[in-house]
């Protein structure tokens, strides 16, 4: 079992991720269930099954994940994916948000895909967040995240490396719309003002903890004044 400590004293608030564009899948557009079913169902029962899939390398990896009720075959309503209809609408959350500089060149290099190259600081971004407030549609849920740093064709990218949450729902549509590589965790959010912590155990058992303190925030940011 791997366990993360990190300490925060500087919260960071952000509404984007400064002037880098976060990697994940561009190619929502070119998605068509009908297209895909068509092609797949080389039997024509109107489904797709699990060896069917196999010649899919996204699709079967995915299988699981949308076939919602278990019957080892997708239809065209599973391959549609979660309703879009209603959009995540985020109304308030708190999170504790970093940056920081790793050391780790091999491990670094051994978690940024191939396609990726190194950039010039090893820079990692990370963060947990309690989405307490969402609109009448979506049930509230708690995300955490890591993010490395790498270039593609000169251009700095930030690429998720990680990204267990709460909801289901949540885990499907960013894997399913947006590529992410959600996974199921507990996360507890805790708030004590001037104390913030937040801690995390995904499935495999993996820890991550970050706590922040507004008071040497606000000290800091006196003295630097």
């Amino acid at each position: 079992m791997k366990k993360v400590n990190v300490i925060l004293v500087l919260v960071v608030t952000l509404i984007g991720l400064s002037n880098h564009s976060i990697a994940q899948n561009q190619n929502k557009s070119q998605h068509d269930p009908e297209r895909i079913l068509k092609f797949l169902d080389r039997d024509n029962d109107n489904k797709i099954s699990k060896r069917e899939a196999s010649s899919a390398i996204r699709l079967a990896n995915n299988f699981d994940n949308l076939d919602t009720n278990n019957d080892e075959f997708l239809s065209l309503e599973e391959l549609k994916g979660p309703s879009t209809s209603n959009r995540y609408t985020y109304l308030e959350s708190d999170g504790i948000y970093m940056y920081y500089e790793t050391k780790e060149t091999d491990l670094y290099r051994k978690l940024l895909p191939n396609e990726f190259d190194m950039p010039d600081r090893l820079l990692v971004f990370t963060f947990i967040c309690d989405f307490y407030k969402m609109d009448a549609q979506i049930l509230p849920y708690k995300e955490a995240s890591i993010f490395l740093l790498g270039k593609y064709k000169g251009e700095e990218i930030w690429h998720c490396v990680y990204m267990p949450v709460t909801s289901e729902e949540s885990m499907r549509m960013g894997k399913y719309r947006l590529g992410l590589p959600k996974t199921m965790g507990d996360i507890d959010f805790m708030r004590n003002d001037p104390e913030y912590s937040a801690k995390l155990r995904d499935e495999n058992n993996y820890q991550v903890t970050l706590s922040t303190n507004t008071n040497n925030y606000a000290l800091n940011k006196e003295e630097k004044t």
